[in-house]
């Protein structure tokens, strides 16, 4: 192996290394959040209703409180079976009734003026929603092992190289 393609390799493997421990970094550190750690808002429900105007064509179920001008959107995912939790969310929350929502907000939800960040819906003393970290926790540890593999392949580089 030349010292070229010695150089073009580890600079190849350099970006996804970082990207993805510092990806599953994030995706960690997030799965750790508990309700005590988001943002919490109790108030009466004034708008309500099913968006398809959300990102990926997915459809979510989005609710505005009376002393906050940013809507909470509840994911429901795509298809028949979406639009049939939108109409059973839409038959549950009544106008007018109080709410306590527990959710966190990034800049792009702040610039999108709708957090889908729920961690917690509680509604006439029942959790409606509630967020599984499982999941993100999961992608953190894939990510993880991902940005080892990397880490592998650029000392394997390295010693391929100080051998030849």
């Amino acid at each position: 192996m030349t010292l070229e393609d010695y150089k073009y390799r580890q600079s190849a493997i350099f970006l996804p290394m970082v990207f993805c421990i510092l990806f599953s970094a994030w995706m960690l550190y997030d799965s750790t959040k508990t309700i005590d750690s988001v943002e919490y808002i109790s108030g009466y429900i004034v708008e309500k209703g099913i968006s398809s105007t959300t990102h990926r064509g997915n459809l979510t179920y989005c609710i505005r409180l009376n002393n906050n001008n940013q809507y909470f959107g509840i994911p429901l995912g795509a298809g028949k079976d979406a639009s049939e939790m939108g109409e059973k969310y839409n038959r549950l929350f009544e106008i007018g009734s109080p709410i306590e929502v527990y959710y966190d907000n990034n800049l792009i939800t702040k610039f999108e003026n709708i957090s889908r960040l729920i961690y917690r819906i509680d509604y006439k003393g029942e959790t409606i929603v509630e967020a599984n970290q499982n999941g993100r926790r999961i992608v953190g540890f894939v990510s993880l092992g991902i940005g080892l593999l990397f880490i592998g392949m650029r000392l394997w580089l390295k010693r391929k190289y100080n051998k030849g």
